[in-house]
């Protein structure tokens, strides 16, 4: 080989190895990019999942909020309601007239302290029925609205 051609394919080598270390520097700028990227892209699905997570739970809460709110609207309708009269339960004559009623007052009461097994009544200390227990459900004393609905 004659010094030209050495020259000629140094020439070229040095070509190549330029261009070796162009696409080099190109593949690491791309490497550094796709990088970028990568990080960018988790970051953005870390913020919608966050996003997506605050949403479904402020729909649950409102939800839980709605259907306490419809709760307590039953009950209020419910408390408002005069009691409906069940088909078991004889029906009770109207009131008499205020006079009446108060002649009538005494026999009432000789009749009440008769009854028996029953002790001092349902205040401090009274005897309860052995089925009788206290349920509080939303804070609300089941049994005690229960008495009261139906006039015991």
């Amino acid at each position: 080989m004659s010094s030209k051609e050495i020259e000629e394919v140094m020439e070229k080598l040095h070509q190549c190895i330029e261009k070796i270390r162009t696409l080099e520097a190109q593949l690491e700028e791309q490497q550094k990019l796709t990088k970028t990227l990568k990080s960018q892209l988790e970051s953005h699905e870390l913020q919608i999942n966050i996003e997506r997570l605050v949403h479904d739970t402020s729909i649950r809460t409102l939800e839980r909020q709605l259907n306490q709110l419809q709760i307590e609207q039953q009950r209020q309708a419910r408390l408002a309601l005069p009691p409906a009269p069940t088909s078991n339960q004889p029906q009770q004559p109207p009131p008499p007239p205020p006079a009446v009623a108060q002649a009538a007052a005494p026999a009432v009461a000789t009749q009440v302290a008769v009854g028996r097994g029953r002790g001092r009544g349902r205040g401090r200390g009274g005897r309860r029925d052995r089925n009788e227990h206290h349920y509080y459900i939303y804070d609300v004393d089941v049994w005690r609205e229960f008495r009261r609905d139906m006039g015991f």
